[in-house]
């Protein structure tokens, strides 16, 4: 009997823990967004397909290809691809915790360079 009454006593505390409202988590930031914008490197510049700015927190794919006849990197926000033979591609992620204006540049051995901004609303 003393068996019962104890199972019966736990079940009831875990259920009045689990209906408890829980705190809301203290977020710095709002909620974050997925953005995808591709990039083309030609021989005459570099096109962005998508958008050309983000909101703050948002997390950007960039999809980069190299259309243009000399190999060439790109670099933004610290990142930079490899070295991309004409028409190949490569892809990296940033995110974006800070507004402001960042600078964009593409370049390559033998290539002329060629530069932009990105904007983090």
């Amino acid at each position: 009997m003393r068996r019962i009454v104890t199972a019966t006593a736990l079940a009831g505390a875990l259920a009045v823990v689990a209906l408890a409202p829980m705190a809301p988590a203290q977020a710095t930031t709002g909620v974050g967004y997925q953005f995808v914008v591709g990039v083309h490197l030609t021989d005459t510049g570099i096109t962005l397909n998508g958008r050309t700015s983000v909101p703050r927190g948002g997390a950007v794919e960039f999809l980069v290809t190299n259309s243009s006849k000399q190999p060439r990197w790109f670099l933004l926000g610290g990142r930079r691809t490899p070295l991309l033979q004409p028409n190949k591609r490569s892809i990296f992620f940033l995110g974006f915790d800070r507004r402001g204006t960042y600078h964009y540049r593409s370049a390559g051995p033998q290539a002329r360079s060629f530069s932009g901004t990105f904007k983090v609303t």
